[in-house]
């Protein structure tokens, strides 16, 4: 499917814009998909940025944990992108075999995770059905992951919802 908004690639790009992605590269290694859509508009780059590196470079929940809610959000929300994109992160911190296979069902088998890994996985269930968490799954988290675990928990639920609502309406391909 082609994207629905342009795809801004290096041959298109301004030289600010250039630069732009040259800073991204130096952070991430390369320049993602996503960010050559939000391109379309330049000053979006910077501010998503500012916000998804705190977020997913946070210290309070670790990164296994993190990449076991992006996944689980992109599983229920049907997104290819993030889905494809983040494979070889899940595969680096060892989201393989049964327990990858798990959180791709409509109902996730939550006796294969651990107590942080359920809460995790309950408050990204219930965040993106239902837009928000019970309080009793908000309680559970916290027990398992503390406040600030809980709250970047939550904020990695909240940013990949976005990512696969974008990713998905512009036709966000895997490869470039």
């Amino acid at each position: 499917m082609p994207t629905t908004l342009p795809y801004i690639d290096d041959q298109i790009a301004s030289p600010e814009l250039k630069a732009q992605f040259d800073e991204v590269s130096k952070i991430m290694g390369n320049v993602p998909p996503l960010l050559r859509i939000l391109a379309n508009v330049p000053p979006f780059i910077p501010a998503f940025m500012d916000f998804a590196g705190p977020v997913l470079m946070g210290e309070n929940l670790t990164i296994d944990l993190k990449c076991l809610a992006l996944l689980r959000v992109s599983e229920i929300n049907d997104c290819n992108y993030c889905r494809g994109y983040y494979a070889p992160l899940a595969q680096q911190v060892g989201l393989v075999g049964e327990r990858r296979e798990a959180i791709t069902k409509p109902s996730v088998a939550l006796n294969l995770f651990n107590p942080k890994e359920t809460a995790v996985l309950e408050l990204a269930e219930e965040m993106t059905r239902n837009v928000q968490a019970s309080p009793a799954t908000v309680a559970k988290a916290r027990e398992a992951l503390g406040a600030g675990g809980t709250l970047e928990a939550m904020l990695t639920i909240g940013l990949f919802n976005l990512i696969n609502r974008v990713a998905r309406t512009s036709g966000l391909p895997l490869e470039s």
